[in-house]
């Protein structure tokens, strides 16, 4: 039981403001249309109590996999597009090649977008001599 809002307002408010982390209910409310509602809300899965701890850790693994599967792995940025996959880099139309340790450090930038980072070579492994 949750103290101010119910579990349904909750998973709700997250969908509405953007948020897409794997959500897994767990919930005493057993009858069809609850899960149904939960899920067609933006639930990611749906366990109703008691449940073995092992299903449930089976659960978490398998939504983290998924999310993990799912995430952005393809970056663009003006004209330049970065497949993080496929480690290519294409720019006004053009594929740039690109060493491995300019790639690395070229994912580290995309990867950390909008903060300040020293030059240090501490930030990327393998790059000591190149600062």
């Amino acid at each position: 039981m949750l103290p101010f809002l119910d579990g349904w307002q909750i998973i709700s408010a997250l969908r509405e403001s953007g948020h897409e982390e794997p959500v897994l209910f767990l919930t005493a409310k057993d009858n069809v249309r609850d899960k149904v509602k939960g899920l067609e809300l933006g639930a990611d899965d749906y366990l109703i109590k008691p449940f073995d701890f092992t299903e449930l850790v089976a659960r978490v693994r398998t939504l983290l996999r998924r999310a993990r599967s799912q995430a952005a792995t393809v970056c663009t940025i003006a004209d330049m597009t970065v497949d993080m996959v496929r480690r290519t880099v294409i720019r006004s139309g053009k594929k740039i090649h690109l060493t491995g340790k300019e790639y690395v450090l070229l994912e580290l930038l995309l990867q950390r977008t909008g903060e300040v980072l020293p030059g240090e070579s501490y930030l990327v492994p393998g790059l000591e001599h190149e600062f």
